[in-house]
């Protein structure tokens, strides 16, 4: 969602919008949040991998990635770079 404002407007005049990341939250919620039980979001992500293999994790662009796909290819990544040397607070761009 684009808003396009008049730059001579003052500030107090312009109505209050969704930024465009608000308006795809509220867009997508279709029930009740569900809480994450305790533990990292990782071990969260692992027991769906575990559980939903084949559910949607992801949909982007038309494609559909489930839980298992999508975490061995994570996994891929991290095992690729700690192979290179990354840690933990080490900053990849």
């Amino acid at each position: 969602m684009v808003t396009h404002i008049d730059p001579r407007r003052e500030t107090g005049d312009i109505p209050p919008t969704l930024s465009d990341a608000q308006h795809a939250r509220q867009s997508w919620r279709c029930g009740a949040v569900q809480p994450i039980p305790p533990g990292s979001v990782d071990e969260a992500f692992e027991r769906q991998a575990r559980e939903r293999p084949d559910a949607a994790a992801l949909v982007y662009a038309g494609t559909s990635y489930g839980y298992a796909e999508l975490n061995a290819r994570a996994n891929r990544l991290a095992h690729g770079l700690r192979s290179r040397g990354v840690g933990p607070e080490v900053t990849v761009g």
